[in-house]
């Protein structure tokens, strides 16, 4: 019981990690600005002004990878076929906080909302699915 508690709080944990992650790093690059990948890219990311927006980055590549050792764990406590879908969990919070929260200026569009719901359809059939296998055997 005690795995499968932790299991799920890994999960979650990675859910929410990769969301905070995107969030934090579209702060911190719409801070830097359109950026050029040739050879004077770190030359752009070296300007004194920009250094709040890089560390939006940098956080956001932080929960990255705490995102990813969470990941690992939950790998080694529950099936791949259940734990990958969940990970759409976090496209539909990334979402809920981008057209929620005003620094991100985006809007409900119609055609997303129902990719949202599709998401949760999704997921719930996989989980039950899942349930109804333990059941039957």
């Amino acid at each position: 019981m005690l795995q499968k508690k932790t299991a799920v709080y890994l999960l979650v944990a990675s859910i929410l990690l990769t969301s905070c992650a995107q969030l934090l790093m579209k702060i911190g690059m719409t801070g830097l600005g359109e950026l050029s990948f040739n050879l004077h890219f770190f030359q752009q990311l070296l300007v004194v002004e920009k250094v709040d927006s890089l560390l939006f980055v940098f956080f956001g590549l932080a929960c990255y990878g705490f995102s990813m050792i969470a990941w690992i764990g939950v790998l080694t406590r529950i099936k791949l076929s259940i734990a990958y879908p969940f990970l759409s969990i976090s496209y539909v919070l990334v979402y809920l906080a981008a057209i929620s929260l005003p620094w991100f200026n985006e809007s409900i569009s119609m055609f997303r909302f129902l990719g949202i719901i599709f998401i949760c359809i999704g997921l719930f059939m996989i989980t039950r699915s899942q349930s109804a296998k333990k059941k039957s055997r």
